[in-house]
């Protein structure tokens, strides 16, 4: 089981006799990142249509899901000539660069979706500060479960494991 805590005050100082050894402290604000990337043995494909659906539906973009999904598209299959098993994909901020330096028409039907997909991405990158800045994130299979980490816990400091710096 996984536990996901938000410690905004800083104040879980007794996690240790709350988890046990098996829990990881992380830093949103620090070294924690959150990448876009598909979870392990989804095609990239499909966890696109997925982002799309997620980020135009909470952004209220009915119209900009195919232009997003097909920068997204393209950014990955740039990003991963020879694609392996983990890929790296795009982050939000590469996304809204590729959509600002192309022609508006480039991946979008009309110019006032491109606009209205470039204020959404322009607000997620400012909201999320560095958190989703990457191009290959947490991935809760390989980062915690393959190596027995039950609990995951957001702390005010660095990454690490038990007593143990975490890579």
């Amino acid at each position: 089981m996984i536990f996901i805590v938000f410690d905004r005050k800083g104040d879980w100082a007794d996690a240790s006799a709350l988890f046990g050894s098996n829990w990881v402290h992380v830093d949103a604000h620090g070294d924690f990142r959150l990448g876009l990337q598909p979870p392990l043995g989804v095609p990239a494909r499909a966890w696109i249509n997925q982002l799309a659906t997620m980020f135009c539906a909470r952004s209220g973009l009915m119209f900009s899901w195919v232009t997003f999904a097909n920068m997204a598209r393209w950014l990955a299959a740039a990003m991963n000539p020879e694609p392996t098993e983990r890929l790296v994909f795009p982050d939000f901020q590469l996304i809204l660069d590729l959509a600002t330096h192309l022609p508006k028409t480039a991946f979008a039907e009309k110019p006032a979706y491109l606009e209205a997909l470039c204020q959404a991405l322009h607000a997620v990158t400012l909201a999320s500060g560095d958190l989703f800045r990457c191009f290959s994130g947490l991935d809760v299979e390989r980062d915690l479960i393959s190596q027995g980490l039950r609990n995951y816990l957001k702390r005010h400091n660095r990454l690490y494991q038990s007593n143990e710096q975490a890579s």
